[in-house]
């Protein structure tokens, strides 16, 4: 899964992919309204007062140009 978002007060964009398949995008939005993306948290940071959970994550990727299919 990616996503590609665009910080703007009138032309945001918000585009997720899965497996390099564009499924839902959105653009010509305020994004800026939302604030900025000072931190990213993967997998199951917050997640209190539940019994034995496993999680299971490959790969995360920060990056600020696209880097493809992994």
């Amino acid at each position: 899964m990616e996503l590609h978002w665009k910080s703007g007060t009138s032309y945001g964009i918000a585009e997720l992919y899965v497996d390099g398949v564009k499924v839902c995008s959105a653009a010509n939005l305020n994004t800026a309204a939302v604030g900025t993306a000072s931190r990213v948290y993967f997998g199951l940071p917050y997640l209190y007062n539940c019994g034995s959970t496993t999680v299971y994550a490959d790969d995360c990727v920060i990056s600020h140009s696209y880097i493809g299919l992994r």
